[in-house]
C-alpha cells in the first residue's frame, strides 16, 4: 500500500483527491531497534514512594494486659498462704469454761525484677540530610504501610497493628517508626513466651508463669482428645478461685468457641425467607464465651505456642483471674514506659534507642490455671513475623 505524505510546498493541504499530493511506497519491514545504552541513566524508573511492610505482627496481649507504673526496679509483694487453727481446723469448737483454740497464719514474699527491652539505631548525619533532600525533590520513600495484624477478624484478637499508614520525614523518622514497631512486637512476644530461666535477660511470660511448678493449676486431661465444652466447663469449676479471662492462641480459642456452639444434628437448624428460599447462615464468634461459670472474655494472641500432633495441633488455654476485689493480679509493671531516647551523638553520626523497663506480674498462682488440649487444624505460616 502507499503512505500519504503532505505537500508542504502547497500550504500543507491534505485533501484526498489533491493531485499535488506526493505518495511513496511504504516498506512493511521494520528493522530491529535497540534501546540506547544510556537510556536507564537518563530516564531511571521512579521508586514508588510507599513502602509496604510485608510482615505479620501481633500486639494483642500488650493491648489487653493493663499497665501499672512504678518507680521501683524490683517488686516485692506478700501472699498469705495459710490461715488455720494451731492444732487443725477441726478445733473450732470448744467446751464451756475453756478458751477457744489459738490460730496461726503464714505467707511468703514474692520478688520480681523488671527487665530492659528495646532497640537501638545509629545513623550518619550525611545519610539523614541526604534522605531529606531526596524527599524534597519528590523522590524516595515517603510513606510506610503497616504490617498485617495476625489475628484480624478472629475472636479475642486485636484488629489493629502498631500503625496503619504513616508519612515519614526522612531516614531518622522512618527508623524510629520501625524501631517502635519492633519493640512492641517483641514486648508482646515476651508477655506470651518469655523465659527467664533460659534467657535471663527476659522476664517470664504467661506460658512460663502459669505452670504447676510455680503453683498454678494444670489440667492435661484433654491433651489426647479433641476439645470438649463439657470437659472444659468441669475444668473451670473444679478450683475454688474462678477465672475472669481466657487466654490462648487464636486457633485454639476458635476451636473452643466452636465446641460451645452446637446446632444439633446436621440440618436441624434452618431459616426460610418469605419467598420460600432457604438461607444457609454463617456465624462469627464474639470476644467472649458463655461457660458454665458465666461469661468470660477471650484474649487470643498468635505468640502463644502451638505444637503439631499428626493432623492436629496441641496448645494451652490459660484461665486467669485478672482482678480480685479491686486488686489487679495480672498486669504489666513498668518503671520506664516505652519512649524514644536520643543518645550522645558521635562526630558525624547520631544514635537513638526505643526502650522500656518492664515485666509481667502474675500474682496468686493458685488462682491461675492452664488447660492443655488437642485441637483440629494444622500449624501453618505465611508472611514472616516481625522480630
Amino acid at each position: 500500500m502507499a503512505e500519504q505524505v503532505l505537500d508542504l510546498q502547497n500550504g500543507g493541504a491534505f485533501p484526498q483527491a489533491d493531485p499535488a499530493l506526493i505518495q511513496r511506497a511504504t516498506d512493511p519491514l521494520v528493522l530491529n531497534v535497540g534501546t540506547p545504552a544510556d537510556f536507564a541513566a537518563q530516564f531511571p524508573t521512579p521508586l514508588d514512594p510507599t513502602e509496604v511492610l510485608a510482615l505479620c505482627e501481633d500486639i494483642t496481649l500488650w493491648r489487653n494486659i493493663p499497665e501499672e507504673l512504678t518507680g521501683l526496679q524490683t517488686l516485692t509483694w506478700r501472699e498469705m498462704t495459710s490461715l488455720a487453727f494451731t492444732s487443725g481446723s477441726s478445733w473450732i469448737t470448744f467446751a464451756d469454761g475453756v478458751c477457744p483454740e489459738e490460730y496461726t497464719h503464714d505467707g511468703s514474699n514474692q520478688t520480681l525484677t523488671l527487665k530492659n527491652i528495646g532497640a537501638k539505631k545509629s545513623l550518619t548525619l550525611s545519610d539523614i540530610k541526604h534522605s531529606l533532600a531526596v524527599q524534597a525533590a519528590g523522590n524516595g520513600i515517603m510513606n510506610l504501610v503497616g504490617g498485617f495484624p495476625s489475628g484480624e477478624g478472629l475472636p479475642g484478637t486485636s484488629d489493629a497493628a502498631t500503625f496503619t499508614r504513616e508519612a515519614i520525614a526522612g531516614l531518622k523518622a522512618k527508623e524510629i517508626r520501625l524501631a517502635m514497631t519492633l519493640v512492641l512486637n517483641g514486648w508482646d512476644r515476651l508477655l506470651a513466651v518469655g523465659d527467664v530461666d533460659v534467657r535471663p535477660l527476659e522476664f517470664d511470660g504467661i506460658e512460663n508463669w502459669v505452670t504447676s511448678g510455680n503453683g498454678a493449676n494444670a489440667d492435661v486431661s484433654g491433651a489426647s482428645g479433641t476439645i470438649s465444652a463439657g470437659a472444659f466447663d468441669r475444668f473451670l469449676s473444679q478450683y475454688c478461685a474462678r477465672p475472669t479471662h481466657l487466654f490462648g492462641h487464636p486457633a485454639a480459642i476458635q476451636e473452643l468457641l466452636s465446641a460451645y456452639f452446637q446446632l444439633g444434628f446436621a440440618g436441624s437448624q434452618s431459616i426460610v425467607a418469605s419467598n420460600g428460599q432457604g438461607i444457609i447462615p454463617g456465624f462469627n464468634f464474639a470476644g467472649f464465651i458463655n461457660t458454665g461459670i458465666g461469661r468470660l472474655p477471650v484474649i487470643a494472641d498468635t505468640n502463644f505456642t502451638r505444637t503439631t500432633v499428626g493432623s492436629n495441633f496441641q496448645s494451652d488455654i490459660y484461665a486467669l483471674r485478672m482482678v480480685h476485689n479491686g486488686e489487679p493480679l495480672v498486669y504489666r509493671a513498668t518503671q520506664f514506659p516505652l519512649a524514644l531516647t536520643d543518645l550522645v551523638p558521635g562526630c558525624t553520626a547520631i544514635s537513638f534507642q526505643c526502650w522500656a523497663k518492664t515485666a509481667l506480674v502474675i500474682k496468686v498462682l493458685c488462682a491461675q490455671s492452664r488447660y492443655k488440649a488437642l485441637f483440629q487444624g494444622t500449624v501453618v505460616s505465611a508472611c514472616t513475623r516481625i522480630g
